[in-house]
């Protein structure tokens, strides 16, 4: 009896002192960087092994897996969290240990961008817009087909004014989040068959108690006294409308087509 208990006694002591040897020797432990899309994740396998025969086994939640010491893995699908798993074996000890980590992929900002031909006080202006993007929390390089580039921040959209003159081209735009990602979209550029307003399209005249408009697009009008009330309003029938019966007197003519913003122009009918 006293036999059988030293031998299990025995067994007991070599089973924690082969315990407390792998504890020692032998542990698993890694860092694991955030990343974006498609980026590197800083892998860096700060693991304790004092062994020469040690196997490394890494997990990387979607069916991948690597051998290497220090791996370099990166992923391109998706924003969200991603498990990583690291397995350590020494072939000669059989101590054996693993660990497993969470790391964040960003979200990839987005660089849509849509361009429209907007018009100012009947001069083009052309504005190209960026979709689903925070301008607080994103910058922005635009691309232009000149050779021109803008870098913007505090804003998604880009308003020029008489630049970009070339009829075909290319424009980018990069845009960068706050966490360092980014994204570049290209678009192609054409001016091909756009009807510019110029500054002289819009013409006024004015007679005895007559004001007469001329534009050859359709368009909207108000008129306002030197007070600022209304005195009339309406919707052009032709390019050309005239508004008669006015006393005479300073007057604010407000022209507003379906291309332009607000043109206001000063005028004096006798």
């Amino acid at each position: 009896m006293r036999i059988l208990l030293l031998i299990i006694s025995f067994g007991c002591l070599q089973t924690l002192l082969g315990f407390d040897t792998c504890l020692y020797s032998l542990r698993a432990n890694f860092v694991a960087a955030d990343a974006c899309p498609g980026q590197d994740i800083g892998l860096a396998n700060i693991s304790l092994s004092k062994g020469k025969h040690i196997r490394w086994q890494w997990y990387f939640g979607d069916g991948r897996y690597s051998e290497e010491f220090a791996p370099k893995i990166s992923y391109s699908k998706g924003a969200g969290y991603r498990k990583i798993t690291l397995k350590v074996y020494d072939s000669v000890s059989h101590c054996r240990d693993s660990v497993w980590k969470y790391l964040e992929i960003f979200p990839k900002p987005e660089s849509d961008f849509k361009s429209v031909i907007k018009y100012t006080d009947s001069c083009s202006y052309r504005l190209f817009t960026a979709y689903k993007t925070n301008p607080i929390d994103h910058s922005f390089m635009w691309y232009l087909p000149n050779g021109d580039s803008i870098y913007i921040t505090g804003k998604n959209n880009l308003n020029i004014r008489d630049t970009i003159e070339v009829e075909t081209g290319t424009i980018a735009l990069k845009v960068r989040s706050n966490l360092g990602c980014e994204s570049i979209t290209k678009k192609d550029y054409t001016l091909v068959g756009l009807e510019k307003l110029s500054c002289d399209n819009l013409k006024v005249y004015t007679s005895k108690g007559t004001l007469v408009i001329d534009y050859p697009m359709p368009y909207q009008y108000q008129l306002y006294d030197e007070q600022g009330h209304l005195i009339q309003e309406g919707n052009s029938k032709d390019n050309r409308t005239s508004l008669e019966m006015l006393a005479s007197g300073i007057y604010y003519l407000s022209i507003q087509t379906q291309n332009a913003e607000r043109k206001i122009i000063k005028t004096i009918v006798y």
